[in-house]
C-alpha cells in the first residue's frame, strides 16, 4: 500500500481569490463570502486529491516502511526536499545531509535516490521508519518568494 503525502500546514492563499469567484457566480453580496470560500477550498482539496497535483504550495511529508531504490513521492510539483529523516537501527532518528541524495521533480511525481557512490543507510524494519519533508505547489503561489 502506498502512502499518501499529508500537508503540515494549510495553503496561505487559494488558487482563486474571493474576487474572481464572486465575478464568475455573479454574487456582490458579502453574506455569500464565507460559502464562496469554502466552495474555493473543497474544489481545490477535491482537484489536489484526485489528481496529485498540489495547486498553492505548502510544506508536506511523506513517509515510507523503508528505503527501498529510488524512492517516488506521488504529488507535485515539488518545489524543495526539506528533509530526509529515517530512524536508525538503534531507534534514533537521523537525518540525511542533502549530499547524501539527489533528487528530480516533474509535474505530477517526484524522485529520490542515493548521490552517485552511495546507498541508502540501513533503517529499522517498522512503520513510517523513512520520513521526506517537502515542498509542493506552484511556484510562486504559497508565499515562498
Amino acid at each position: 500500500m502506498m502512502n499518501k503525502p499529508v500537508q503540515l500546514a494549510a495553503p496561505a492563499i487559494e488558487p482563486i481569490t474571493l474576487a474572481e469567484a464572486r465575478a464568475d457566480v455573479k454574487v456582490d453580496l458579502p453574506e455569500d463570502d464565507a460559502r464562496l470560500q469554502r466552495e474555493i477550498r473543497a474544489a481545490r482539496e477535491q482537484f489536489e486529491s484526485e489528481t496529485g497535483v498540489i495547486l498553492t504550495s505548502r510544506p508536506m511529508r511523506i513517509a515510507f516502511d523503508c528505503f527501498n531504490g529510488e524512492i517516488r513521492i506521488p504529488t507535485g510539483p515539488v518545489l524543495s526536499i526539506d528533509a530526509l529523516r529515517y530512524v536508525d537501527m538503534a531507534g534514533e532518528v537521523q537525518t540525511l545531509e542533502p549530499a547524501a541524495y539527489q533528487w528530480r521533480a516533474g509535474i505530477y511525481e517526484a524522485y529520490v535516490r542515493p548521490a552517485y557512490g552511495r546507498s541508502w543507510p540501513q533503517a529499522r524494519p517498522q512503520y513510517d521508519s523513512v520520513q521526506i519533508d517537502f515542498t509542493a505547489g506552484w511556484p510562486g503561489t504559497g508565499g515562498e518568494n
